[in-house]
């Protein structure tokens, strides 16, 4: 067990190490980025945004165009906003009239009098 724990330890060393380093070149990056853009007029800072906005676009536009349709949906919202409904209905048009819950209620709760 004591190998175990010491490797653990060793690892959690390393990635602490390796964790600060990329701080340490992001900080340093981000501090060139920002005196190299206080250095660009602000003329050629606006074209280039609308150049990489005009790129985005035309990237995410040609993929959509392009892409296979998928069979996929993300349903999110709050609890008891009708997710599970909805599901049932685009999956086999039934209405689903149950409630599904994949949290239990706590129990013993200490402000609970």
């Amino acid at each position: 067990m004591e190998g175990l724990e010491q490797w653990t330890k060793q690892a959690e060393q390393l990635s602490s190490r390796v964790l600060q380093q990329w701080k340490e070149q992001a900080e340093q990056l981000s501090f060139q980025a920002h005196e190299y853009l206080q250095q660009v007029p602000l003329v050629q800072q606006i074209y280039a945004a609308v150049a990489l906005l005009l790129l985005t676009s035309f990237l995410i536009l040609s993929g959509c165009l392009n892409a296979k349709k998928l069979n996929t949906i993300l349903l999110t919202g709050l609890s008891g906003s009708g997710k599970t409904v909805l599901f049932y209905q685009l999956r086999d048009g039934s209405s689903h009239q149950g409630t599904v819950t994949s949290m239990e209620p706590r129990k013993n709760f200490a402000n609970q009098p």
